[in-house]
């Protein structure tokens, strides 16, 4: 009973710091694009985020956000086409949620999955696509296989989730710049705070129960 009534204390003063600490630079939520809730965050950590990890956060908080909140996903049309391998999808994207050839939906594979299916899927004949992969593409195009053998206008579909800063508004913005200080100080390092992380990722929590998310 007494671990327990030291554990709500210690939350309860985790909440208060973190609360100190939002209402001191609540001013900064103007603009909301990625920079103002990454810079909002670490106004909240007394400027020991890393930049890296902070936007690395960001993009992790968003997708989260993206694949239970209609605003936040987005599709663009492709275009299969013979003898043609790789398509690139928008640089908003954050992470695809599905790749769509004519009314199907294509499953991602891996690497050794692709060889499961054929030792030789390098050099497989064209055909209609099964699946979609990341393995041979820059940071921004999706792998068909097998190579599509005909060219259908609009016959694909990407699904992806997005930044859509455009739609993040004040106290949404608040939200994700705690759950982003609730994921850095989880990590080890000279601010680690699990007790402040939790805090902080039960605020995050309110503020969209409030908010209706």
């Amino acid at each position: 009973m007494e671990g327990r009534r030291e554990q709500s204390r210690i939350t309860d003063l985790a909440d208060g710091e973190i609360l100190d600490m939002a209402g001191g630079y609540i001013k900064d939520l103007m603009g909301l694009t990625k920079s103002n809730v990454t810079t909002l965050a670490n106004n909240l950590l007394h400027s020991k985020g890393d930049s890296d990890t902070l936007s690395a956060s960001f993009d992790d908080v968003m997708d989260r956000l993206a694949r239970t909140t209609g605003p936040f996903t987005n599709t663009e049309a492709y275009t299969p086409t013979d003898g043609t391998k790789e398509y690139s999808y928008p640089t908003t994207a954050i992470k695809l949620l599905a790749a769509i050839h004519g009314s199907t939906e294509l499953p991602e594979a891996t690497g050794k999955e692709l060889e499961a299916i054929d030792i030789d899927w390098r050099s497989a004949d064209e055909d209609d696509p099964v699946v979609h992969s990341f393995v041979e593409r820059d940071a921004r195009k999706v792998l068909l296989w097998p190579t599509p053998d005909t060219t259908t206008s609009s016959g694909g579909l990407f699904i992806f989730t997005e930044k859509r800063e455009e739609d993040i508004g004040e106290w949404l913005g608040l939200a994700l710049a705690l759950e982003i200080v609730g994921e850095e100080m989880s990590y080890p390092s000279d601010h680690q705070s699990m007790e402040l992380s939790a805090g902080a990722l039960k605020l995050a929590r309110i503020l969209k129960a409030f908010i209706g998310i």
